[in-house]
This record gives structure tokens, C-alpha cells and sequence, in this order.
């Protein structure tokens, strides 16, 4: 089972990252329509507009599931909620720095990270949960 979360995780942070190049594919084609916007380039800004607000989404949902999956590796071993934490604050940092890089502007691929207080929460909840259903687990261990 341990190799079941190990390759969950895995494959949240490579969809993390492709959720990003995707965004910022988006974000340069939006961009690039300069001055008169003709009748057939207006899908095009409609395109591009929804896959950045669908990524920004994704990209939470993806964090959460990557703290999820090592989450669930901290029931045996809890070191793994702390590399739980440690994904999403560096796939924050990611976004924000790769953002920065390629646009100018911090926040254009992490912004759902400051708006979303409901991400917030539950990975509040999350770490209060796994915490406590580890220690539980390792006092029966000793026991």
C-alpha cells in the first residue's frame, strides 16, 4: 500500500507541474493578442481565460491531494506529514517564483493559494487529523 501513496504523490507533483505549463501557455497566448481583437480572437481570450481559472483551482485540489496521499504515509511513520507540509509550501513557492519569472507578476499562477480560505481549512483539518489518528497509532504500537 505504501507504494500505492509513494506513486500518488509522485504523480500529484508532476501534475502540478504540468497544471503550471499549461497555465502559463495560456497566460503568454492570452497576452500576445495586442491592439483590435477580431470576432474569431475573442474564443480564443475566452479559452485561455477559463483554463487559467481552471488551473487555479487545480493546483489547490492537486496540493491537496499530494498532502492526502502522505498523509495517509504518516499513519506508520509520521515524518511523512512533515513532507506533506513541505509539498504544498513548495509547490506554493513554485507557482509564485515560476509566476514571477515568466510574467513579472508573483501571484498570477498562485493567487487561488490567498483567495481560498476553504484551502486553508481543510489542510488545517488535514494536519490536525493525521496527526492525531498517527499518534494514536504509534501509542498502540508501544503498547
Amino acid at each position: 500500500m505504501k507504494k500505492v501513496w509513494l506513486a500518488g504523490w509522485m504523480a500529484t507533483i508532476i501534475a502540478y507541474i504540468a497544471c503550471i505549463l499549461l497555465m502559463q501557455h495560456a497566460s503568454f497566448r492570452l497576452f500576445s493578442l495586442q491592439g483590435e481583437v477580431m470576432a474569431d480572437q475573442i474564443a480564443q481570450i475566452r479559452s485561455s481565460q477559463q483554463i487559467m481559472e481552471t488551473g487555479r483551482m487545480l493546483l489547490l485540489f492537486l496540493s491537496l491531494a499530494g498532502f492526502v496521499c502522505c498523509g495517509m504515509l504518516s499513519m506508520k511513520k509520521r515524518v511523512w506529514l512533515l513532507w506533506g507540509l513541505a509539498t504544498v509550501f513548495a509547490q506554493i513557492l513554485f507557482a509564485v517564483l515560476y509566476s514571477k519569472w515568466m510574467t513579472g507578476v508573483y501571484f498570477a499562477f498562485a493567487e487561488a493559494y490567498q483567495f481560498q480560505k476553504w484551502f486553508w481549512i481543510i489542510l488545517l483539518i488535514g494536519v490536525i487529523g493525521f496527526y492525531m489518528v498517527g499518534r494514536k497509532t504509534e501509542e498502540k504500537m508501544h503498547v
